[in-house]
């Protein structure tokens, strides 16, 4: 039996008749957009909790919070868009076999990684809610500092999701484009890489 996902099996996934799916993949990122909301809402609700703050002010802030959700859901097709762009221009000047759908939806149904790693990260998010000072100059410190440099948890995690959604992604665009593996590994996990450590 085919596998259902790419996760663990890519080669099955993505040499079934009906892979890669466009529709399959804008889904996945529909759900991985939701969950990062969720995620981050979570995450923004818990600290300013934490945090001395007058009644105006967390005012203020409940306000902000709810405001960067429409632009961190439209951020994930963006991103999506952007990445497939990116990975089809690669995948035309080494004679990619077919159009940039089948490269965007192979980008798309490779989040399916990130999906199963969410629990991590939320694990992770955890974490650092609790080590949030409560004196407000503080706490906005760390916040900048956290924003800025991930540590712990969620860097190893967001390592291994480089890693995991790259291999998942090179064996689909190498089976879909007919492109040799090496190249799609190359491309595929070395922008990966790239994003993670300039990010």
């Amino acid at each position: 039996m085919s596998p259902r996902t790419p996760i663990l099996d890519p080669y099955g996934y993505f040499r079934r008749e009906n892979r890669p799916s466009l529709k399959i993949a804008a889904g996945v990122l529909t759900l991985e957009a939701v969950l990062t909301s969720v995620i981050v809402w979570w995450f923004l609700k818990r600290t300013f909790a934490q945090i001395d703050l007058s009644a105006a002010e967390r005012e203020a802030v409940g306000s902000a919070i709810s405001g960067i959700f429409p632009a961190l859901f439209a951020a994930v097709f963006f991103g999506w868009v952007l990445a497939g762009a990116i990975f089809h221009a690669f995948m035309w000047f080494a004679g990619a076999e077919r159009g940039f759908g089948h490269t965007l939806a192979v980008v798309g149904e490779a989040s399916m990684v990130s999906i199963a790693l969410m629990p991590l990260v939320l694990g992770g998010f955890i974490l650092v809610v609790g080590r949030v000072p409560s004196d407000p100059n503080t706490a906005s410190e760390f916040i900048r500092q956290t924003a800025n440099q991930q540590t712990g948890v969620l860097l190893i995690v967001g390592f291994i999701r480089v890693l995991w959604v790259g291999v998942v992604q090179a064996v689909g665009l190498s089976e879909v484009h007919d492109i040799t593996l090496g190249r799609t590994v190359l491309m595929a996990v070395g922008l990966g890489l790239l994003g993670f450590l300039l990010g």
